[in-house]
């Protein structure tokens, strides 16, 4: 029950309130050449921090939370930088992007509505990754930056909020659905494209998490599609995050 309620108000919410009120995306909205632009973002997003550590002749490990997480928004911010240089030299546009105004109810009730259609899925996906992950005998361990906020997150707490529920929810929105998305929509059917896209950005984040956030990534993707902008799936993407941050902060101890 506690998983039906949240879809059931979800989906009256959306019924009465979204459905049919918003601009999709048309077939030729987004960039062709989206993913062109999401190799190079995602190039700088993974070895960027490999160069710096090793520059600075350091581990991550031996970095605080509040280390890493300006080293993770800095490489981003680089990342988003670049695929926003390439957008200028007419290698897209930003509407193309999903850089556009959200267009239709207010979105967010648009984003609230499709979370908590969306949220017990996550909350299946998060225990049908667990159980995977123990029936090939892998440790079922929490994110690294999670378990540092619950030691660390009285530290610079505004830094860290900032980071991980606004800055870093935006760079990903604008490089995995805006771009990454966007071209793959252009390239197959669109459901396919979705599922896709989600795979992906789950296999970029931890193994504990690949499954509740493919399936996160496929909702936003495909929130991105009925709406045609990015403003609610980025609402959803901070809304996850900081609710995520929120309960931790509450309840500790329930980490495990």
């Amino acid at each position: 029950m506690g998983l039906v309620l949240p879809a059931l108000l979800g989906g009256v919410l959306w019924h009465w309130l979204v459905a049919g009120k918003t601009r999709a995306l048309a077939p030729e909205d987004t960039s062709e050449h989206g993913l062109g632009l999401f190799i190079p973002g995602l190039m700088v997003q993974l070895l960027l921090p490999s160069m710096v550590m090793f520059v600075l002749n350091r581990k991550l490990t031996e970095v605080s939370l509040g280390g890493r997480l300006a080293l993770q928004v800095g490489c981003n911010l680089a990342a988003v930088g670049l695929v926003l240089v390439l957008v200028a030299r007419h290698y897209g546009s930003r509407s193309g992007m999903g850089l556009r105004r959200h267009q239709g109810p207010n979105p967010l009730i648009t984003a609230l509505a499709a979370w908590l259609v969306t949220w017990p899925v996550l909350a299946l996906a998060t225990l049908a990754n667990h159980g995977l992950l123990e029936a090939l005998g892998y440790p079922v361990v929490t994110q690294d930056h999670l378990s540092r906020f619950v030691a660390e997150g009285a530290v610079n707490p505004l830094w860290v909020w900032t980071a991980m529920v606004l800055i870093l929810p935006l760079c990903e929105e604008l490089l995995f659905r805006g771009a990454l998305y966007g071209g793959l929509r252009r390239r197959m059917p669109l459901p396919v494209a979705m599922v896709a896209s989600g795979l992906l950005f789950g296999l970029l984040h931890d193994t504990s998490v690949i499954l509740p956030v493919a399936a996160l990534g496929t909702m936003l993707a495909w929130l991105y599609e009925r709406t045609g902008s990015l403003v609610a799936p980025c609402l959803v993407h901070l809304l996850q995050n900081g609710l995520t941050l929120t309960l931790l902060t509450l309840f500790p101890e329930e980490l495990s």
